[in-house]
């Protein structure tokens, strides 16, 4: 039986024009779906009312459709709502003062993690000596662009790096004498840090912490989003309070990760484990949670000179290489586009920009996966013409292009190249998709 609600008496934005100086002030719904935006005179709503609907007079608010955010991590946004903010600091003395502040302020907290760090902070250093003395409990801070850890002592300790080896793409930063100094770079970071506090956490508390992470969304107007490194854990979690707690009031369209192997073999079967969960959760079978595609992560971040670019670094001169070659990349999301996955590829540097475009034009024209690109924060001229010749979603983060994040880059990149960053007008210009977020 279908169920009618009128909302009346509301001001109605429909992102359609100057709609709200237009009278609209009816929302008329059936079941799950908007059926009539108007006035309560039109014959529309006077029809439906004569029918029978459930009236609700929302008293002058404000209805207007919902947020939706593009690119998110939902655990480490868990994490963030209980973090000591890193955000307002200077330099090594503030962090240090804000860390024991903080510390103080969460006497039962079995670990210390921080957000907001940024390299430009330290002078590019993450020492864990920097650190050790503010707390015996173990410090873990995440750099701004989540990208990196700084660890200290008691963290490395934990998570047993000293004779780990470096996984593919990343880094444990050491000493000339192999000890692990306090930074996991990269892969190291994500591959290793992520994974361990998802584990000590305990289930109960991250669900309680993802059950917390949607109320957020939705009391600040959000209706959705995009988790942009849904790995197996995450998608266990997801699930359980899917199935567990009825429909989500938060629809969640997950990207799963795709860590670089040493084989295609390997590459490919993650996608198939990404294809078979799709084949159960996909948006017609399952729209409030569902896999959505793939994510690839091609290189790091200019801030601390892991983002590939075509020349070297200016200071440092340093030539950093793409986390996934073109061979290795272009097989994978053949893969996933065969399958019916949308691709989503990190690229920040201009080097892995063109590598993501030539693998992503490579799957032809006409495509309504939307394949998308996320962050192309250094880009060519090239780039945004064939972007639009082929369909290709930028997915970018006009906040990557806040001052306080750009300061560093002109000594790292040099003042010509920074003069290509960002290039959103660029992006327009060329009929590219741009998804802002």
């Amino acid at each position: 039986m279908t169920s009618k609600h009128l909302f009346s008496n509301a001001r109605i934005f429909t992102a359609c024009g100057d709609n709200l100086s237009t009278g609209e002030n009816c929302l008329l719904v059936s079941d799950d779906r908007i059926e009539y935006v108007g006035r309560i005179d039109d014959s529309a709503v006077r029809e439906a009312r004569q029918v029978g609907v459930r009236e609700h007079d929302v008293d002058g608010r404000l209805i207007s459709p919902g947020f939706f955010d593009g690119h998110m991590h939902i655990l480490l946004f868990a994490n963030s709502l209980m973090a000591i903010s890193l955000e307002h600091c200077k330099d090594l003395d503030d962090i240090r003062r804000t860390i024991r502040e903080g510390a103080a302020a969460r006497p039962n907290a079995q670990r210390l993690l921080c957000l907001g760090w940024m390299h430009s902070m330290t002078d590019s250093k993450a020492l864990a000596s920097g650190i050790d003395d503010l707390d015996e409990r173990p410090i873990f801070i995440y750099a701004k662009d989540l990208h990196s850890a700084w660890c200290s002592i008691a963290a490395l300790n934990e998570m047993n790096v000293a004779d780990m080896p470096n996984p593919d793409g990343g880094e444990v930063l050491r000493d000339e004498t192999g000890k692990p100094t306090g930074l996991m770079s990269e892969a190291a970071g994500i591959q290793i840090v992520w994974p361990h506090l998802a584990r000590v956490a305990g289930r109960e508390k991250k669900l309680s912490q993802m059950r917390e992470t949607i109320r957020t969304y939705n009391a600040a107007g959000y209706t959705g989003i995009i988790e942009m490194a849904t790995d197996a854990e995450i998608w266990s979690l997801l699930s359980e309070l899917h199935s567990s707690e009825g429909p989500l009031t938060l629809r969640i369209a997950a990207h799963w990760l795709i860590k670089p192997s040493k084989t295609t073999a390997e590459n490919i079967a993650q996608v198939d484990r990404a294809i078979e969960v799709h084949k159960k959760y996909n948006l017609k079978s399952s729209p409030n949670l569902r896999i959505a595609g793939i994510k690839i992560i091609g290189d790091g971040v200019v801030d601390a000179c892991t983002a590939s670019l075509c020349e070297p670094y200016t200071s440092p001169s340093v030539k950093i290489d793409p986390i996934w070659t073109y061979e290795q990349l272009l097989p994978v999301v053949q893969h996933a586009d065969a399958a019916g996955l949308q691709c989503a590829l990190h690229a920040i540097g201009d080097n892995t920009v063109a590598h993501a475009v030539k693998a992503l034009s490579a799957l032809g024209k006409g495509k309504d996966r939307r394949h998308r690109i996320e962050h192309l924060e250094l880009t060519s001229p090239d780039d945004a013409q064939r972007l639009g010749e082929y369909g290709i979603t930028a997915s970018i983060q006009p906040v990557h292009a806040d001052p306080a994040i750009f300061r560093a880059w002109p000594q790292l990149i040099g003042a010509e190249r920074c003069k290509r960053a960002f290039a959103y007008k660029e992006f327009a210009e060329r009929s590219t998709t741009c998804h802002r977020h």
